[in-house]
């Protein structure tokens, strides 16, 4: 029963981070990148955070992150979309999912100080991976990333938005930490509400 309560919640969060990403991501991509990147991470990290507080399993983070790429992987269906533009949005969600397992799993048993530190860290550190992705990218395609465009480029996105957003995730964990002295977050979440989340999740990306 147990297992099948861990992997509803990964469906369900999974889905919710690629509805969020299909909604709020399209609205944000019109704003300066700071204001999306301070938006966007802290939510889809606050999630996993949750998450994990519903399943106490710090893989299945990893498989929300990839059940929110999959969703993503949607927009490989559209006519005219280049392939990147659907990839390198996928590779961000699994690189977040990911450092965000690490930075929960050695954050369990510190301050409250150093868990902001963490996350802060834990902010910057997928941009800096992203980066490296994008150098790659760069290599196979000759495409010049507006994250890599100039050494400027490159500081403002991994350090400089890399701790607004890592400040705003660290406001938000302070939140959640309050919230959870009076809330139990554990939810009850079965089949009949994670599929048809998923499903929607799918559609929504298609259309956005």
């Amino acid at each position: 029963m147990k297992n099948k309560h861990v992997i509803w919640v990964i469906i369900m969060f999974g889905a919710i981070w690629g509805i969020l990403e299909a909604t709020l991501g399209h609205v944000l991509q019109f704003l300066p990148p700071y204001v999306s990147g301070a938006v966007m991470f802290p939510i889809a990290a606050s999630l996993l955070i949750i998450a994990h507080k519903n399943t106490m399993s710090l893989s299945s983070l990893i498989w929300i992150g990839l059940i929110a790429a999959s969703v993503k992987a949607v927009n490989f269906l559209m006519p005219g979309l280049p392939a990147v533009k659907t990839y390198n949005p996928m590779i961000a969600i699994i690189m977040q999912s990911a450092v965000m397992a690490g930075a929960i799993a050695i954050s369990s048993k510190v301050t409250m100080p150093e868990k902001f530190a963490i996350v802060m860290g834990a902010s910057v550190l997928w941009r800096g991976l992203f980066v490296g992705n994008v150098y790659v990218n760069k290599m196979i395609t000759g495409f010049n990333f507006p994250q890599i465009a100039s050494a400027d480029a490159v500081l403002s996105f991994v350090i400089i938005d890399g701790l607004i957003a890592g400040v705003v995730l660290a406001a938000a964990v302070y939140g959640l930490e309050v919230l959870f002295k009076r809330w139990n977050p554990v939810l009850r979440i079965g089949p009949a509400l994670a599929v048809p989340m998923l499903v929607i999740a799918g559609v929504l990306t298609w259309f956005f």
